[in-house]
């Protein structure tokens, strides 16, 4: 856990006297950690579909959209 500073605390009660600039000066000076960032986002996003569709081919859950897009069609034609 991370505590403010004296540098911060003088920036969050210039922010409350002096508005949006000094918060905007806050943001700006918040730290960040890229570890983190880098952790969460080290996806394989083109191995995931594949994944995905492989799933979908072998489950036969493309039977079941394949058929569902038939009867649809087939109840538009008779509504229509």
């Amino acid at each position: 856990m991370m505590f403010a500073g004296a540098s911060e605390v003088q920036i969050l009660s210039s922010a409350v006297e002096h508005g949006q600039a000094a918060i905007d000066s806050l943001l700006w000076q918040a730290p960040v950690d890229w570890t983190i960032l880098a952790q969460q986002f080290n996806q394989d996003i083109l191995g995931d579909l594949q994944k995905g569709w492989s799933n979908f081919i072998e489950t036969g859950q493309i039977w079941a959209l394949l058929i569902g897009v038939i009867i649809g069609y087939f109840f538009k034609s008779i509504t229509n």
